[in-house]
């Protein structure tokens, strides 16, 4: 990537790495380019980009990426807690975000038995 980063931007990024590095919950520091840092560098850590939505009360935005996420994974013990996070931000006001398709992908994940025929009689 091409990128050319300016003096303030370099600062903020260098500050937010070392706060990644420590695990510290950098999605609540308020820079300018935090999100862009979060899109291009917590690519091992996707959740902080969904912390950075739900902590700024973006709940439209948060639902999807948390949904994004979900959809993402593989282990259903994984990916619960995720749909359970998306479905609490589209249940907050104004967000837009239908429920249904949630709560759908909810039951599925927890019983997905239950959707496939067993091929047992």
């Amino acid at each position: 990537e091409d990128h050319v980063y300016g003096a303030d931007e370099l600062f903020h990024f260098c500050i937010l790495k070392w706060m990644m590095q420590r695990d510290l919950p950098l999605y609540r520091y308020e820079s300018p380019y935090l999100r862009s840092f979060l899109e291009r560098h917590a690519r091992d850590q996707p959740e902080l980009l969904c912390r950075y939505h739900q902590h700024r009360r973006q709940w439209a935005e948060a639902c999807d990426a948390y949904m994004a996420l979900a959809n993402r994974l593989p282990q259903r013990e994984e990916r619960l807690p995720l749909l359970q996070a998306a479905l609490l931000c589209a249940r907050m006001p104004g967000t837009g975000q239908r429920e249904q398709p949630i709560l759908r992908a909810i039951a599925e994940t927890r019983a997905p038995e239950a959707l496939v025929p067993s091929g047992h009689g």
